[in-house]
């Protein structure tokens, strides 16, 4: 009798500790999951600031640039995306854009010496 019931206190303990462990775990997962959403809420707005950024250096190209439209048109057309493919394809195409605005802006001296374009192109460098 003595021995049945120094089994049911370890099966108890071990079904206490089992217990525990998944909730370790399971607020564990949270706080990650936390961490995730609040990593990919930055790259959001890292990449609208961005964004942001590249169009303001547009509205100075585009004033030296009439007829480089179709790269405008381009980069109007991107969004930020949802998953993080999406994010590093949206990242990719302003680095292609951006290339080109620099080099519509080889073709332009004015534009490059212009000082609102090089605040813009400084300000893209430091992100």
């Amino acid at each position: 009798m003595n021995s049945d019931l120094y089994i049911w206190i370890a099966v108890a303990v071990l079904l206490m500790l089992i217990v525990f462990w998944f909730i370790a775990k399971s607020n564990q997962m949270s706080r990650y999951i936390v961490i995730i959403e609040e990593s990919k809420k930055n790259v959001d707005i890292a990449l609208a600031k961005r964004y942001d950024t590249i169009l303001e250096m547009l509205k100075v190209a585009k004033s030296y640039a009439q007829h480089e439209e179709k790269l405008f048109v381009n980069l109007v057309k991107l969004r930020r995306g949802a998953s993080v493919a999406e994010m590093n394809d949206a990242m990719a195409s302003q680095d292609n854009a951006l290339r080109n605005i620099f080099a519509v802006g080889e073709s332009y001296p004015q534009m490059l010496s212009s000082q609102q374009f090089l605040n813009l192109q400084s300000e893209i460098a430091k992100e």
